[in-house]
C-alpha cells in the first residue's frame, strides 16, 4: 500500500522547468541596453536642440550689442573731435585776443614816447578794432619823423668828467645822438632815464657833417635803442684787469706757466750742452777705427757733451773684449740719460695740469654766478654775462699755458731721444773700432807662438793602417 501511495504521489508531482539558455539571457540584456541607449539618444538630441536655440538667441543678442557699441563709439569720436575743435578755437581766440591786447599796449607805449599817443583801450576790448586805423596812422607818422635827423637847439648832456653841458642836440632817428660842444657835434650815449653822456672815443666829424646836411658815405655812429636804457662803450680789457678777474686760480696758472717756460729754457740749454762736440767725436771715432787709438783718445779728451763722455769711457778700456765694452757702454748710457731727459716729464705734467686747474676755476666761477642768480634773480643779463666771462678766464689761462708747453715739451722729448740715439750710434762705432784693434793685435801673437803643425808621413801611415 505504501508503495502504491508513493507511486501515486510521484505520478502527481509536475516535472521541473529546464534552466534558461545563455542566448536568451544575452538577448534580454541586449534589449535592456538598447532601450537605455535609445532613451539617452533622445535626451541628447533634445539637449542639443535646446543648446542650438540658446546659442542662436545669444548670437543675435551679441550682434545687436556690437552694433550698439559701434554706434556709441562713433558718437563718442564725433563728440571728442568736436570738443578738440572747440578747444582749439578757444585757444586760438584767446591767443589772438592776448596778442592784440599786447600789441595795443606796446603800440601805446611806443607811440606815446614818439609824441603820438593813442586814444581808447583796445587791450580791455579787443573787438573794438576801429582804433587800429589810428594806431597805424600814428605809427607811420612817428616813423616818418624818427627816420630823419632832428635838431634840438637847447639840450643838456654830461661830459666825461660828469659836468653838465648845455648845447644843441642832434638826433639821428632813434639810433644815434650827437651833442654840440665848442662848435663840434660830439657823439653821445644814453645814461638811462633819458639822460645823455659824451662818449670818450670817436670824433665829431660825423655829427658835424650831419648837422651841416652833408653826411659822409661812411659814418661812425654809437648805436642805441632810445634813452631809457644805459649804453656803455666797449673798452678792451687790459692785462691787469684780466689777471685780476682770473683770481687766485688765474695766478696759480700763471705761476705754472712761468715755471713751465723756465723749465723749457733750462731744458733747451741742457740739450744744447749735452749735444755739443758730436761732430768732433765722430771724427775721433773714425781715427780710432783707422788704428790711431792714442790720437783718438787725445781728440775726445778735450771735448764735452754726453757723446764724448760715453766714448771717453770706452776709449779708456781698449783692452776689454766686446761683451765687456758693451757693459761699459750700457753703464755710461745709464749715466748720461738723466742729463738728456731732465725736466722733460715735468714740462709735460705742467702742460696737463694747467687746463685742469683752469677748469677748476671755471667751475668755481660758474657756481658763484648761479649763486648770484639765486640771490638776485636773472633780471640783470649784464651781471650774468660778466660772471660767466670771468669764469672762462681761468680756462683761457689754462689753455694758454698748456698748448705751448705741450707742443714744446714733446718737441724737446723728441730732441732728447734723437740725442740718445746719436750717443748709442757713437758707442757702437767705438766698440766696433776697439774690437777690430784688439783682434788685430792678437793675430801676430797667434802666428808666432803657435806650435808648427805636425808633419804627416804618408808611407808610415799606410804601414800603420795596413
Amino acid at each position: 500500500m505504501i508503495a502504491l501511495f508513493l507511486c501515486a504521489a510521484l505520478a502527481q508531482t509536475p516535472a521541473p522547468t529546464p534552466p534558461p539558455t545563455l542566448d536568451a539571457a544575452f538577448e534580454r540584456q541586449y534589449a535592456l541596453l538598447k532601450a537605455e541607449h535609445d532613451a539617452l539618444a533622445n535626451e541628447l538630441a533634445t539637449a542639443r536642440s535646446a543648446a542650438d536655440s540658446a546659442r542662436a538667441r545669444h548670437d543675435a543678442s551679441i550682434a545687436g550689442l556690437e552694433a550698439t557699441l559701434a554706434s556709441l563709439q562713433a558718437q563718442a569720436d564725433a563728440a571728442r573731435a568736436a570738443l578738440d575743435e572747440a578747444l582749439r578755437s578757444q585757444t586760438t581766440e584767446e591767443n589772438t585776443t592776448s596778442s592784440l591786447a599786447s600789441a595795443w599796449v606796446q603800440a601805446q607805449a611806443t607811440l606815446a614816447g614818439a609824441g603820438k599817443p593813442l586814444a581808447g583801450n583796445l587791450a580791455t576790448d579787443p573787438n573794438a578794432t576801429e582804433g587800429w586805423d589810428a594806431a597805424f596812422a600814428n605809427a607811420a607818422a612817428a616813423l616818418g619823423t624818427a627816420g630823419g635827423v632832428r635838431r634840438t637847439e637847447s639840450g643838456t648832456f654830461f661830459d666825461a668828467e660828469g659836468d653838465a653841458v648845455t648845447g644843441a642836440i642832434l638826433q639821428v632817428g632813434e639810433i644815434a645822438t650827437f651833442g654840440e660842444r665848442e662848435g663840434v657835434m660830439v657823439p653821445l650815449l644814453p645814461l638811462g632815464e633819458g639822460r645823455l653822456g659824451m662818449a670818450t672815443t670817436g670824433d665829431g666829424a660825423t655829427g658835424t657833417a650831419l648837422a651841416a646836411g652833408t653826411p659822409n658815405a661812411t659814418m661812425g655812429l654809437f648805436l642805441h635803442e632810445g634813452r631809457e636804457r644805459r649804453v656803455e662803450e666797449y673798452k678792451a680789457r687790459t692785462w691787469a684787469e684780466t689777471r685780476r678777474l682770473g683770481g687766485v686760480v688765474g695766478d696759480a696758472i700763471l705761476l705754472l706757466g712761468i715755471a713751465s717756460f723756465s723749465l723749457i729754457v733750462l731744458r733747451v740749454l741742457l740739450l744744447v750742452w749735452a749735444g755739443r762736440g758730436a761732430a768732433a767725436v765722430h771724427k775721433a771715432v773714425a781715427r780710432v777705427a783707422g788704428g790711431e787709438l792714442t790720437a783718438g783718445q787725445a781728440a775726445v779728451g778735450g771735448l764735452g757733451g754726453v757723446t764724448a763722455e760715453v766714448v771717453q769711457r770706452l776709449l779708456q778700456r781698449p783692452d776689454l773684449d766686446r761683451h765687456a765694452l758693451e757693459d761699459v757702454a750700457r753703464e755710461a748710457l745709464l749715466g748720461v740719460t738723466p742729463k738728456v731727459e731732465r725736466f722733460g716729464t715735468t714740462i709735460v705734467v705742467f702742460s696737463t695740469v694747467a687746463p685742469l686747474v683752469g677748469l677748476l676755476g671755471t667751475v668755481s666761477g660758474i657756481i658763484t654766478t648761479f649763486e648770484a642768480i639765486t640771490r638776485f634773480g636773472n633780471s640783470y643779463p649784464k651781471m650774468l654775462s660778466e660772471g660767466i666771462s670771468e669764469a672762462l678766464i681761468a680756462t683761457e689761462f689754462g689753455l694758454g699755458v698748456a698748448i705751448p708747453s705741450l707742443l714744446i715739451g714733446h718737441l724737446l722729448l723728441g730732441w732728447g731721444e734723437g740725442l740718445l740715439s746719436q750717443v748709442e750710434n757713437a758707442a757702437l762705432r767705438t766698440i766696433n773700432a776697439l774690437e777690430d784693434l784688439r783682434l788685430a793685435a792678437l793675430r801676430p801673437a797667434v802666428a808666432v807662438d803657435a806650435p808648427p803643425p805636425p808633419s804627416v808621413d804618408a808611407s808610415a801611415t799606410a804601414v800603420e793602417v795596413g
